[in-house]
């Protein structure tokens, strides 16, 4: 390995101690000592180890255990370095192959330290050096699965977020994944998405994911979760708290189902389909949701046919919303299908249907009267006055706004009236057929005159 090799590695090296100690084991390999060269390496490699159970204790409490018997034995002068290995493993506070490669480390600083009759050469000494910095001194923790159950820990235990504000909670899990290696990127998913299905009562669990892949762009590893997810949860269509987080997390990571490879297409659209096509999803996951759905509007031209159908039964059933009217009036795919329905809820002689029509209305009049034409406004205010019409015990609400010349959607009336001032016969076409008008001349002169 020449010189510029090894300086590049020491530029990953973390702690600045470390580094130190890297540099002196550099030296010692170029001017041949490669037995000092390997024991430099692994007095980094175990002191590194080290620190990082030191700086895990305070929230896992193996590691917490581990570090007490560490110092005591440190104190003591006690040999100390095999047991902490055994622990780790034993533990589990490090995979199987880290394991397996500690060890390995382990080994050769023993055969090459002890009077063993064994003489280290150029290739093992760069080897120690290479591994060491791999497995340790280039990561900011050792203790990859360690710090995946501490995340998890910290989103089930309480308030995790300041607000829900996207951007600050995009800052929270920055900082909760900034020490996440790669190796533990399956895991914390997989482990989030197992106390998910669990429940989620503080919608912690959720938002995590959905900010994760908003913050793909920083944290590369994460962008192969637009995969992994399907393949991982397809298993729990079922479950809709679990689906209508990974469907989500999946759609916002962009070009969904197509940038899914390996045959992961249908599972994933029967992941994203039995979300939006539940009925029975929580309160919690359905405003979740709603609040996605500008989101999902970002990459929709990328969706099939079977994504569309699905959203758009999700926007029908919740289609007296804020958030779905404006996504809907968004995106043409669904604008046409909204304004459908709700003429047909507003023009309803059933009281749920109508009375709710008439209130969302009333509460949505600014942006109604925003994204309306003038022709689509008259006929909803014609549907809610054939609605008013009919028996009053089904259609109170309507009535009641009707009645009061429609002073209750102050927009709406003032772009309705506008209009037919302006060109009355244009309009005439849009007056909901069934509604019966006593006033003269065409029927929005008439509706004009009878209702506004």
């Amino acid at each position: 390995m020449p010189l510029t090799d090894m300086d590049e590695l020491l530029e990953s090296v973390i702690d600045p101690e470390m580094t130190s100690l890297m540099r002196e084991a550099s030296s010692c390999y170029h001017c041949g000592a490669y037995r000092a060269c390997i024991v430099m390496s692994c007095i980094a490699l175990f002191s590194d180890i080290q620190s990082k159970i030191g700086a895990m204790a305070p929230f896992n409490s193996d590691a917490k255990t581990l570090h007490l018997e560490i110092q005591r034995r440190v104190a003591l002068q006690d040999v100390f370095e095999d047991y902490m290995l055994t622990q780790l493993g034993s533990k589990t506070l490090i995979d199987k192959l880290d394991k397996q490669r500690a060890d390995r480390i382990r080994d050769l600083r023993n055969k090459s330290a002890h009077p063993s009759g064994h003489t280290p050469n150029a290739s093992e000494a760069r080897f120690v050096f290479e591994e060491v910095i791999d497995l340790s001194l280039s990561r900011k923790t050792l203790l990859s699965k360690a710090h995946a159950d501490h995340v998890v820990s910290r989103l089930l235990s309480g308030s995790i977020f300041i607000s829900r504000i996207k951007s600050d909670m995009d800052v929270v899990v920055t900082g909760l994944l900034e020490n996440l290696e790669p190796t533990a990127v399956s895991y914390l998913y997989q482990k989030v998405g197992d106390a998910l299905s669990q429940g989620d009562p503080q919608g912690n669990l959720a938002e995590f994911i959905c900010s994760s892949f908003r913050l793909a762009h920083a944290f590369p590893t994460l962008k192969l979760l637009s995969n992994g997810f399907p393949k991982a949860f397809s298993g729990n269509v079922t479950n809709a708290n679990l689906c209508a987080t990974v469907a989500y997390a999946v759609v916002v990571n962009g070009n969904f189902p197509s940038s899914l490879s390996n045959g992961e297409g249908p599972q994933s659209e029967q992941l994203f389909a039995s979300l939006f096509s539940n009925s029975t999803i929580t309160i919690q996951f359905n405003q979740w949701l709603l609040n996605s759905l500008e989101d999902w509007g970002k990459v929709s031209d990328g969706h099939s046919a079977v994504c569309l159908s699905a959203v758009q039964s999700f926007c029908i059933r919740n289609v007296t919303d804020k958030r779905t009217l404006q996504f809907c009036m968004n995106q043409l795919p669904f604008r046409s299908v909204w304004i459908s329905h709700f003429n047909e809820m507003a023009a309803s002689s059933t009281f749920t249907s109508a009375n709710s029509a008439a209130q969302f209305i009333i509460d949505a009049d600014q942006l109604l009267s925003k994204y309306l034409s003038n022709e689509e406004s008259i006929y909803l205010l014609s549907s809610v006055a054939k609605a008013g019409a009919g028996a009053s015990l089904y259609a109170r609400a309507s009535r009641n706004l009707s009645d009061g010349k429609f002073c209750g959607a102050p927009g709406l009336k003032a772009k309705v009236t506008a209009a037919i001032n302006i060109n009355p016969t244009a309009l005439d076409q849009f007056v909901h057929p069934g509604l019966h008008l006593q006033g003269s001349g065409g029927r929005a002169s008439a509706f004009l005159s009878d209702y506004l």
